[in-house]
């Protein structure tokens, strides 16, 4: 249950990469502001409300000869000198050491669309229709009676067990020495021992 409404709730992202292989002068803002706006969006392709998604821009760049990048977060329409400068910080944040006269090459441009997830509002805990009843149930090998509510709680709804809910889509059944009170949101809270609260 959780998993689905994580899938119902979460919001949704679509990532595009593109590998340029550019290198010092090469590296303009038009050439860059171009190529963010298309992948920007192919991103925004297949998304519901993509006019509204936030639009996320990481530029992968490097020290011509070094064999790995290194991602510098930007804005769409990036300066190229405050990409360069981004990207010694992260440089020097992480190996130590910048290198001003070394020549820059950007690798790839990745940019993600993401649109929030709708607002959920919990449902309300079920209303005065409760069942209740008793059957004989085993737990630990002992026969005890146990009580059944069947149908949906009611916010404040407070139990000890034993006791067996036969709710609409599922089964709960709460040992003896356990406690269990419903809230507003129909969450059936179950603890051992003490009062359920």
């Amino acid at each position: 249950m959780l998993s689905a409404l994580g899938l119902i709730a979460a919001g949704r992202r679509r990532d595009v990469t593109r590998t340029l292989l550019l290198e010092n002068d090469e590296i303009t803002a038009e050439r860059l502001a171009k190529e963010v706006r298309n992948l920007a969006e192919r991103a925004g392709e297949g998304l519901e409300d993509a006019g509204s998604a936030e639009i996320e821009v990481v530029y992968e760049l490097r020290y011509a000869g070094q064999a790995f990048e290194l991602p510098v977060p930007g804005p769409r329409e990036p300066d190229p000198a405050s990409l360069r400068e981004g990207f010694e910080a992260e440089h020097e944040s992480r190996y130590g050491y910048r290198d001003p006269g070394a020549g820059l090459q950007l690798v790839n441009v990745r940019v993600a669309a993401a649109v929030p997830g709708p607002e959920l509002s919990p449902r309300p805990a079920g209303g005065d229709d409760l069942e209740r009843s008793s059957r004989e149930a085993v737990f630990d090998g002992e026969a005890v009676e146990a009580q059944v509510l069947r149908g949906e709680p009611a916010e404040g709804v407070t139990v000890e067990g034993p006791c067996v809910f036969e709710l609409p889509e599922a089964t709960l059944v709460l040992g003896p020495g356990w406690n269990a009170r419903v809230d507003a949101a129909g969450t059936i809270l179950a603890e051992r021992g003490g009062s359920g609260e």
